[in-house]
């Protein structure tokens, strides 16, 4: 039991601590991707994230079963104390390793902890989903249900899919896998008009659609599992994020009017609670987000770095690499193997390694004789073209920055900015 014990803690503390540099290089990754390919749907941003967050799991259980040696555990008793005693020479640096050890235990007591209070948390958002399919229910009007049934055939979604007014919520949910639920608020009766209603209804069938609940539930499994991770709970802004856009471009397409869109999430928004329900599929999100994608949907997004965002993702990516450096197994010994000259005959190494040198320094005062005068050549002929170049192409940008076309340009160019910024601060 000890052995066991003892074989669960250090795969697991080691397990979280690879977990980090791994989380940070997979993150890197999906990150060159985005910038790589800027211009790729939500769609396959959505289903990029996603990937990240499972191969993070992958790679975290991959690690645990690695380090936990089965084998090992599988031994007799008495082989095991064959084999102990003779483990401190088969490994001759180990210092850096039996000190992170001995941090293991703390490790795991965090982990146990901070894995009961996710275990909490996700049963207390289970059961408020739970106790908001039951109650608070009512038929939603005749209109909107012959609406809901024809944009259900419009999207080819197979499933027998629930449509309710209830109110108990302040803002359109979609809860359920197996036996989907859509759920309005009543608030919303006479506060939207019908090209309004279908938007929401087409953006919550999206979700539908596209099996958002189920993939939802698995990143609350992930993020529960890897809780310590700071890479996979970016990934989850991701996710969340291209999840909302990638309904919205499916009510744009089907619908093709973004102004009634914005206006009907703008409208929800004045009615919304500020306690957001956990795991449902919201039509609305965080006020920042909801702004961003109504300049989306208006096609007057700008596309921008978060820089806080990459600066702390950048932070934690070097304090993991850093860490993987540090922990790295320094062999000295394996060193001076690799740099010690060994003789082919009966002479000393100093004879040997003195004999090697003094070949080597000669066969380079050689090469280098016959070679300088037709390298400098070469190199004096190659700074003089270069030079010349970059005078041609600077008289050639300053006689077109100081033209008339260009100065015109740009005149023109301020002005349409202007009138940019005062429909924008327009009513």
């Amino acid at each position: 039991m000890e052995l066991l014990l003892s074989t669960f803690t250090k795969a697991l503390g080691w397990a979280m601590i690879h977990s980090l540099w791994q989380g940070a290089a997979l993150y890197a990754v999906i990150g060159l991707l985005y910038l790589s390919f800027p211009k790729q749907s939500a769609k396959h941003k959505f289903y990029i994230a996603f990937t990240g967050q499972l191969m993070m799991l992958t790679v975290f259980l991959g690690t645990f079963l690695y380090y936990v040696n089965i084998p090992a555990l599988l031994m007799q008793q008495q082989e095991i104390n064959t084999y102990l005693p003779i483990t401190p020479f088969l490994h001759e640096n180990q210092e850096n390793f039996q000190r992170i050890e001995l941090l293991f235990p703390w490790f795991s007591a965090v982990y146990i902890i901070g894995l009961l209070i996710q275990l909490v948390i996700f049963s207390n958002s289970y059961t408020r989903l739970s106790y908001l399919k039951r109650n608070g229910l009512s038929e939603a009007p005749v209109e909107w249900v012959h609406a809901f049934q024809e944009l259900g055939g419009l999207l080819k979604v197979s499933k027998r899919v629930r449509f309710y007014l209830s109110d108990k919520i302040s803002v359109p949910l979609t809860v359920g896998h197996f036996k989907p639920l859509i759920l309005f608020p009543v608030a919303l009766v006479n506060q939207l008009n019908m090209q309004q209603v279908e938007a929401i209804l087409l953006h919550e069938i999206a979700h539908i659609k596209r099996n958002d609940y189920f993939i939802n539930l698995i990143s609350v499994l992930i993020e529960t599992v890897l809780f310590f991770n700071p890479f996979v709970w970016l990934l989850t802004k991701h996710i969340q994020k291209e999840r909302e856009h990638a309904c919205d471009d499916v009510v744009l397409q089907k619908l093709g009017s973004p102004i009634t869109y914005a206006q009907a999430l703008l409208s929800l928004e004045t009615i919304k609670e500020t306690v957001p329900v956990p795991y449902a599929m919201a039509a609305t999100g965080n006020k920042h987000h909801l702004l961003q994608r109504i300049k989306r949907i208006t096609q007057m997004e700008k596309n921008y770095i978060h820089v806080k965002q990459h600066l702390f993702a950048l932070a934690i990516s070097t304090l993991a690499f850093a860490t993987i450096a540090w922990i790295a197994p320094d062999c000295p010994a394996a060193k001076a193997a690799q740099q010690e000259v060994w003789p082919l005959d009966g002479s000393s190494t100093e004879e040997t390694t003195s004999l090697h040198l003094t070949l080597q320094d000669s066969s380079i005062a050689k090469k280098s004789t016959s070679s300088w005068s037709a390298d400098t050549l070469k190199s004096e002929r190659k700074t003089t073209i270069i030079y010349r170049n970059d005078e041609l192409k600077e008289a050639e940008l300053d006689k077109h920055l100081n033209s008339p076309a260009w100065k015109e340009r740009i005149a023109k160019i301020e002005g349409d900015a202007k009138k940019i910024e005062a429909y924008y601060n327009s009513p």
